[in-house]
């Protein structure tokens, strides 16, 4: 690319109203067709592991399987998190950079990136929620190929801020949730569907999305304009001129000192930031300094990531401290090219880099951070699903001083990569490895428990087999305040002493999620409730064998507890719930089983 193009590097993406991608005529279709989604590219959040088609947003592919029925099934997709209870934790994550960004480009908490067999132009969509209604924020569509630049454009279609819905849930009516479009002057076939999931009673579940469009061009209805008002704009053309005039003898912003329009920049955002680079040499200069860059997040800036935009990002970042390139749907030799040349020019400053969910990044682009990005406190590498395989050598300890590692829902990720990484960072206080699915956790426990003991939160839901002896290992990692080892437990031999000698060594854990540990008992309630006396959120879903006696000893005992998950606890009765909620504060969370 030439300095020249570089210099008026603008976005490719349409949000404004006004943008040319869009309708603005009165039209209709000839031909309309409905169609649901047949392959799912990549989704940012789901209640699976890897490789696993159980709550996995596969789940969304062909019509909908239980719909208009309402109920927690395995068979659809479901977003892991609900409401605020996980930025409560230690191990949530302060998202940087977010100051000067526009509020209509405030990232989602996830989204859902699907694929239809037809291009089409779009006309409305209709989602089959079946659990906790209400996640979907925005709806964009991948279409025309910008013809300068050749990157694809994503147009934004609807926008739950500013546009409305026809069908919102009711509990007393199970009716799809529908949204009209945007109409387009260009069709396309993908979507991606951002979600939140803070605003949620509980976890999200979605059956099927289904995509009207029209199979053909829009046919526009002639409309009877009114001409413009000639002397209405010759007024307020002789009144933006007698300003200009007016204020000819006052100094205009271009004649400040950089230093001036240094801390004037310092409050734009990104595209503000390139705009103003094409005013005047000044603006430019000032627009490139590598201080408006210390702290850099491109993730609200997802629709329109090309390699054009990191290479303008490049020469901006010599001094940054923080980057976060998450959210990139688009894989490419180019964009990742360029995506490493972006990471390597702030390499020796960088302390937080975030990666997660971007289809540019690779073994290749992971094996250069960890050999020179060797300030790295956090590193998130979550859902890199183009990595084939990360090989590390035994020589490679570059990567020492990490505090916060999170590493969720890759499957490529192997058990002696990740020792490695864990044993050469023994000041490591956080780690997700959620959804990993094929890691020898009690490896991993016992590692953890000599190399790394100043740990405070684990989470490792769904990310391997795990044995009760195993949490022995942790009984050395005193500061431990959450731990999330749901779904790991498939033995048939649980010790409640193992859980006991964890919990007695580690008084001042805060978070506690057991889920689907078929062998706990009302004896390992009682050890929950006489140890953790700062027990705030506590999850027992498919937990079996626990009766109402145990977790109302929990409830008496537990008196800083906020959060209960119960749900899918078959020997609980909703008559005890209901007493519960009216004598405790806590938040009790029962979702019956569904066949």
């Amino acid at each position: 690319m030439s300095k020249r193009s570089l210099r008026s590097w603008a976005p490719t993406y349409a949000m404004s109203a006004n943008s040319d991608l869009y309708v603005h005529e009165a039209t209709f279709h000839e031909t309309e067709i409905e169609q649901y989604v047949t392959y799912v590219v990549q989704a940012s959040d789901q209640y699976a592991s890897t490789g696993s088609i159980t709550y996995a947003a596969f789940n969304l592919v062909g019509r909908p399987n239980h719909f208009p029925n309402m109920g927690d099934f395995s068979d659809t997709f479901l977003m892991s998190r609900y409401g605020n209870w996980w930025q409560q934790m230690p191990s949530a994550i302060e998202e940087f950079g977010l100051e000067n960004v526009p509020e209509n480009l405030k990232p989602s908490d996830s989204y859902v990136l699907c694929c239809f067999d037809d291009k089409v132009f779009p006309l409305g969509l209709e989602v089959c929620e079946t659990l906790s209604a209400g996640a979907i924020q925005k709806v964009w569509m991948r279409t025309a190929i910008d013809a300068e630049t050749q990157n694809a454009v994503w147009a934004l279609l609807w926008d739950r801020a500013t546009d409305p819905a026809e069908n919102i849930f009711s509990e007393n009516s199970a009716l799809p949730f529908t949204i009209k479009l945007r109409h387009l002057h260009k069709p396309g076939r993908i979507l991606m569907v951002e979600l939140n999931y803070r605003h949620l009673d509980y976890h999200a579940g979605i059956d099927s999305i289904m995509l009207k469009g029209g199979a053909k061009p829009p046919v526009y209805i002639p409309t009877n304009r009114s001409a413009p008002n000639i002397q209405m704009i010759t007024k307020q053309q002789e009144g933006r001129n007698q300003t200009m005039h007016q204020n000819s003898s006052s100094t205009r912003i271009d004649q400040l000192p950089e230093e001036l329009l240094y801390a004037v920049f310092q409050h734009l955002d990104l595209i503000s930031l390139a705009r103003a680079a094409r005013v005047c040499n000044k603006f430019h200069r000032v627009a490139r300094d590598s201080r408006l860059y210390f702290v850099l997040n491109l993730r609200p800036y997802w629709m329109m990531i090309s390699w054009q935009f990191y290479q303008w990002a490049t020469l901006r970042t010599s001094m940054c401290r923080k980057l976060n390139v998450s959210w990139n749907p688009d894989s490419d030799i180019q964009l990742t090219i360029q995506l490493m040349h972006l990471v390597q020019s702030c390499c020796r400053t960088l302390t937080h880099l975030h990666l997660s969910y971007n289809a540019a990044v690779n073994e290749n682009l992971l094996n250069m951070v960890i050999q020179n990005c060797t300030q790295l406190q956090e590193l998130s590498i979550d859902g890199c699903w183009a990595v084939n395989r990360l090989s590390l050598k035994n020589e490679q300890r570059t990567l020492t001083n990490l505090v916060r590692l999170n590493m969720t829902d890759n499957g490529w990720l192997d058990t002696s990569t990740l020792l490695q990484i864990v044993a050469n960072n023994p000041n490591l206080k956080h780690l997700n490895i959620n959804f990993c699915n094929s890691l020898v956790l009690p490896d991993l426990f016992e590692l953890l428990g000599s190399k790394n003991r100043q740990l405070i939160s684990l989470n490792a839901v769904k990310a391997g087999k795990l044995t009760s002896e195993a949490l022995c290992c942790l009984a050395t990692c005193t500061r431990l305040q959450e731990i999330d080892i749901g779904w790991t437990f498939q033995e048939l031999n649980w010790q409640t002493e193992h859980l006991r000698s964890l919990l007695l060594a580690c008084p001042g854990i805060r978070k506690l999620f057991l889920s689907a540990t078929r062998d706990l008992q009302d004896n390992d309630l009682l050890t929950i409730a006489g140890t953790c006396s700062k027990l705030e959120q506590l999850s027992l879903v498919g937990c079996n064998n626990i009766s109402a006696i145990g977790i109302q000893y929990v409830l008496e005992k537990c008196k800083n507890l906020k959060l209960l998950d119960i749900s899918h606890c078959d020997g609980v009765e909703n008559e005890n719930v209901l007493a519960w909620q009216c004598i405790y504060t806590t938040v009790i969370k029962r979702i019956e089983p569904t066949q």
